[in-house]
């Protein structure tokens, strides 16, 4: 797998580097939506849930409002990650058709292009989320697991994608 990246580093990196930009393109923040969008959904989700509903997490009352942003944040970033390449993943060798037909081009590109361009976005909010943690003294040594996670985690989406995109061909 290592010598895969390797023979197709430059294309990949161009993949990347392309999705990335195009993403937040001819908007008026451009890639500031990666840090506001959360934090404002995260801002609305605490006021509603435990300012309004008045809802509680089981071992964060020592950390009060804080501490229930914390886990929704957490949430928040999972989700994220998941919803969005689940949602390109259909559709990502039917809109690259052009290319898959025409060229000779390794397919499963594609699909570690969109995983890694995914992973910008949420290694941008984990920096975020360290930010966070440490702004409320709650850094943990568990927070050395979180390499290992996040390889667990890209390696499961890159099967779910490499599986969605080979449905969305079949299925549209």
């Amino acid at each position: 797998m290592i010598d895969y990246f390797k023979a197709h580093r430059y294309v990949l990196w161009q993949f990347v580097k392309r999705q990335v930009l195009e993403q937040y393109k001819g908007s008026f923040i451009g890639i500031g939506w990666v840090f506001i969008a959360p934090i404002l959904m995260l801002i609305v989700l605490t006021l509603v849930f435990n300012g309004i509903f008045k809802l509680k997490w089981p071992g964060t009352e020592s950390l009060g409002a804080m501490g229930f942003a914390l886990h929704v944040f957490i949430g928040m970033l999972v989700f994220n990650f998941f919803a969005e390449l689940t949602g390109k993943s259909p559709n990502l060798i039917l809109s690259h058709s052009n290319l898959v037909t025409k060229v000779v081009f390794p397919l499963p590109i594609l699909a570690i292009s969109s995983v890694l361009s995914a992973a910008v976005n949420l290694l941008i909010m984990l920096f975020v989320l360290v930010i966070f943690t440490a702004w409320i003294h709650t850094i943990s040594i568990t927070i050395l697991q979180l390499p290992l996670i996040l390889l667990a985690l890209m390696t499961f989406m890159l099967g779910l994608t490499l599986l969605f995109s080979a449905l969305g061909v079949f299925f549209r």
